[in-house]
């Protein structure tokens, strides 16, 4: 049986950013009577609806809804491409229905990326990406990949919340002159984080900034 080897990857998809590869860009395929072979990819943890896609080089695959797209080009391999959103599975064959090379194969996999369309994903669970290669006769076993969500953190209740100083007064004023703003942070990764203000039109000298204990 076909066996899949270096696949797993384990990679971080940040809101607002690039897409990432699902498999490692070293995956290797073999299999021991160099047999062609056919993929399946099994999402997993899916939770943003359409806004979550995998990217077949130029086509994109929503990950809620059905999709069968034939003879397009991935990793330079024309492939036949079927997306059952029920079972959250993939099927990947040569265009035509046939199957691929090991090398096709390998190819095919390290141009499959993710990314997440939402102004602010669902952070967990992560996402799984489970492959398998068939030589026509038995599974390999399968791969899993993990894709984590780093979303941003959010301030609330600070936009438009104007305060204005009196000339002469020797009483500071707060930014947040309603003293309701809140950061929130779906992801675990605001460990270690900062806070960045910026201040325009500053007259140098007079305008001064506190930050209170």
């Amino acid at each position: 049986s076909a066996v899949v080897g270096a696949g797993g990857n384990t990679d971080q998809f940040t809101a607002g950013g690039s897409s990432v590869n699902i498999t490692d860009t070293d995956v290797s395929i073999s299999d021991p009577e160099s047999d062609p072979v056919t993929l399946t990819i099994v999402a997993g943890n899916i939770s943003d609806g359409v806004d979550e896609v995998l990217e077949f080089n130029a086509t994109d695959f929503a990950l809620n809804a059905d999709q069968t797209s034939n003879g397009i080009t991935v990793g330079g391999v024309s492939v036949d491409v079927d997306y059952d959103s029920a079972s959250q599975t993939f099927t990947i064959t040569a265009a035509g229905g046939g199957s691929l090379t090991t090398a096709q194969a390998e190819a095919v996999l390290e141009d499959i990326r993710y990314r997440n369309d939402a102004g602010v994903p669902t952070a967990a669970p992560a996402r799984t990406f489970t492959v398998t290669a068939n030589d026509g006769a038995d599974n390999s076993e399968p791969v899993v990949s993990t894709i984590s969500i780093n979303t941003p953190p959010v301030i609330n209740e600070l936009a438009s919340d104007d305060t204005a100083y009196s000339i002469g007064s020797t009483t500071a004023i707060p930014i947040d002159s309603n003293a309701s703003a809140t950061v929130t942070d779906e992801s675990i990764h605001f460990n270690t984080g900062s806070l960045t203000v910026t201040i325009t039109n500053v007259v140098g000298g007079e305008d001064v900034l506190d930050v209170l204990s």
